[in-house]
């Protein structure tokens, strides 16, 4: 019942005209719709090759992130995600997800094995 009134909320909250940037992605499994309210994410997936059906509210915040002496941009997910459907594909509840930033990668520069020691020739 909870799960039902949540789901209803969500997708209705997505389709209304509160909702800035509305856009649908069609798969060869999935439709997934998107947009945002404020500073909320709103998501609805429906697979049509397995009975599910999901729809979630999501808030993200940037977090400062300290690596090395540098303060570096980090994010902080939060979600709550509500299911229906007979075989679920993603899990119900809430999620809570930091997102660090990678390292950078620079092309051309390869690992020097000449001074390491521990590398085997062949």
């Amino acid at each position: 019942m909870l799960t039902d009134t949540l789901f209803d909320l969500i997708t209705r909250l997505l389709r209304s005209r509160l909702a800035r940037g509305y856009a649908e992605y069609h798969g060869a499994c999935e439709v997934a719709g998107y947009a945002r309210l404020g500073p909320l994410r709103l998501n609805h997936n429906r697979c049509f090759v397995l009975d599910h059906e999901d729809a979630a509210i999501s808030l993200n915040i940037p977090i400062p992130y300290p690596k090395n002496g540098c303060l570096y941009r980090a994010r902080l997910d939060i979600c709550y995600r509500v299911c229906r459907g007979t075989e679920p594909v993603r899990r119900s509840g809430l999620e809570v997800v930091v997102w660090r930033p990678q390292p950078r990668v620079i092309y051309g520069r390869g690992h020097d094995q000449s001074r390491d020691e521990s590398a085997i020739p062949f």
